[in-house]
């Protein structure tokens, strides 16, 4: 009985308002109920439910991102893989919303605080550096305020230079001569010095292969 008055409330609804999106899900009565048989027939969201897959996001929000809304698996509120980060903070912040440990480092991902590197499984001091590599550059664990700190000298912080990849104790990583500070601030690379960089073999020396001063042609190229 209880499901006719509801077939029949639906039939009311999207009879009566056909323009309307009674249930406040993004998608209009008539665009629900496509065929228009007052019934929610297979493949067909529910005019009277917002999120007709229960899985916590509304039916027009998926459809509009190309999701299934008949499907909660897929829902950005949902947790897949039960690693207690749903699937849409999974998509921004990298990880694999399949997958609970995303960097098979025997830790999930929601409490792993570096889930996509599985070199690093700490952070005591929660100042966003591994411990791992905190020991090994001479910061301390304990205390998160040296993340702001700048051992070298360089105008970077110890967190940003371990964000960037460079030597928080070295002011310039790639001995080019010139700072990393200087260097992210002009926008190069303070990882690479040019003067060291070996972009292949010369056209100019076709027989060079095998050559006994091969080595020495590219020994030149890389001063």
């Amino acid at each position: 009985m209880k499901l006719l008055l509801s077939l029949l409330f639906i039939g009311l609804v999207t009879a009566a308002s056909p323009n309307l999106d009674t249930d406040g899900d993004g998608l209009l009565n008539t665009e629900e109920d496509r065929n228009s048989n007052n019934m929610m027939d297979i493949g067909e969201t529910d005019p009277l439910n917002a999120d007709t897959d229960d899985g916590g996001e509304a039916d027009g929000s998926e459809l509009s991102a190309g999701r299934n809304p008949l499907d909660p698996t897929d829902d950005y509120t949902y947790d897949l893989d039960g690693d207690g980060l749903s699937n849409g903070e999974e998509l921004q912040i990298g990880t694999n919303p399949d997958n609970p440990d995303s960097d098979d480092d025997g830790i999930k991902d929601d409490a792993d605080p570096f889930p996509l590197d599985r070199m690093y499984k700490e952070d005591k001091d929660i100042d966003g550096i591994p411990d791992e590599y905190e020991e090994e550059n001479g910061l301390s664990s304990q205390n998160k305020d040296d993340a702001m700190e700048d051992n070298d000298n360089d105008g970077i912080s110890n967190r940003d230079e371990f964000i960037i990849g460079i030597d928080p104790n070295d002011p310039d990583s790639d001995e080019d001569g010139i700072d990393d500070g200087t260097e992210v601030e002009e926008g190069t690379d303070p990882e690479e010095n040019p003067c060291l960089a070996y972009g292949g073999g010369s056209s100019h020396f076709a027989d060079l292969e095998d050559h006994w001063s091969r080595n020495y042609v590219i020994h030149l190229h890389q001063t």
